[in-house]
């Protein structure tokens, strides 16, 4: 099958999320993706776009827009989907996770769509390239991951420290789609570094 790869130009609104979602559920069913690599690809890809609904433009800025691109390599179980806008700059990776409170009752309500995505990825980077946003994220599947890891940041030639992040089991990631998000623990991922 080798690679394949959709793109999209949508109205930075919130009523386009579903389209993107459309789309990336048609492309990751096309590749035969697992499941769960499709619902944790689908839940970071709809926090991603949320923000840039609510938060990259101004509200009198004239053609908001986001580039949705989704990149599948069935071969090496890769899935990637970046995010393009011309919004305020804002890199959603800066800075330390928040610290988890000791009790649901301290934890926060909101803030938690870019832990989601930094804890379901497999890897993540921003730039700030052309006065555009450029956010990528994406998620392996299969036996080899950190091998595919490497290539796959080499392969979209990303920034130096792009990031890996953490692994969540289905447990972490049932509390993470029932809101309690703040109390996913941070683990080194099995098989990736």
């Amino acid at each position: 099958m080798g690679v394949s790869v959709y793109e999209l130009h949508l109205p930075a609104r919130l009523d386009a999320e579903p389209t993107a979602q459309e789309l990336l559920s048609q492309a990751l069913e096309a590749a035969s993706v697992p499941p769960r690599v499709r619902k944790e690809l689908s839940l970071m890809l709809e926090e991603l776009l949320v923000n840039v609904a609510r938060y990259a433009y101004p509200t009198d800025a004239e053609g908001p827009f986001v580039d949705v691109r989704i990149r599948i390599d069935k071969d090496e179980g890769i899935a990637e989907v970046a995010l393009t806008d011309a919004g305020i700059p804002f890199d959603p990776f800066e800075g330390p996770l928040p610290e988890r409170p000791t009790r649901v009752e301290d934890a926060k309500i909101g803030g938690l769509g870019i832990v989601l995505v930094r804890k379901l990825s497999d890897g993540y980077d921003y730039r700030r390239e052309d006065a555009m946003n450029k956010t990528r994220f994406f998620k392996l599947w299969g036996a080899d991951r950190t091998d595919r890891a490497d290539r796959a940041t080499e392969d979209a030639k990303a920034p130096k420290g792009a990031e890996l992040a953490a692994r969540l089991d289905d447990k972490d990631l049932d509390a993470v789609v029932g809101g309690i998000a703040a109390y996913v623990p941070s683990r080194p991922n099995p098989g990736v570094r």
